[in-house]
């Protein structure tokens, strides 16, 4: 009977330390999300100036002569590119670099965000941010991906992007 009981209050405690370690986990868990989320937003203006002039999605629907939501729904269709407002007020931008004339796209856009994923900002800092080094099998000595888009160079940019895709 003593050794039941002992194996009985032995179970108690594993459950309770496995507990124990679960929530500990989570918590460390939230708290690295957190950290690494606040780290991100402190760079967001920095890669909302690298990546130059935007347009809120009321201008691109002005620019194409459809509704905003129809714009939103593009957005969420992969068709453009677009970023969370830093106002906080659930507004988006637009990069204006993805614009090819006052009512057309660039045919690269929707390779690039299903190559690389949707996450506007984190599209935004990939395309803009100065390279050195090989990327892609390619020399980068200072560039960003969006300057060898704005070159031609559609299918370098596209394969970078498949190898970084961070989902």
């Amino acid at each position: 009977m003593g050794a039941i009981r002992d194996t009985e209050r032995l179970l108690r405690v594993v459950s309770f330390s496995l507990k124990e370690l679960t929530n500990r986990a989570e918590v460390r868990t939230r708290t690295l999300r957190e950290y690494l989320s606040a780290i991100g937003d402190t760079a967001k203006p920095l890669i909302e100036r690298r990546s130059g002039p935007s347009i809120s999605s009321a201008e691109a629907a002005k620019r194409f002569e459809v509704s905003d939501e129809t714009i939103r729904s593009w957005i969420i269709a992969s068709r453009c590119i677009a970023y969370d407002d830093l106002s906080k007020k659930k507004r988006v931008r637009l990069p204006e670099w993805q614009f090819l004339g006052p009512n057309r796209l660039h045919e690269w856009v929707r390779p690039v965000i299903e190559a690389f994923g949707e996450n506007g900002w984190a599209i935004l800092d990939f395309l803009t941010v100065p390279r050195s080094g090989l990327v892609a099998d390619a020399e980068f000595n200072g560039e960003s991906l969006l300057q060898r888009l704005q070159a031609g160079e559609i299918d370098l940019v596209i394969e970078a992007a498949r190898r970084a895709n961070p989902n």
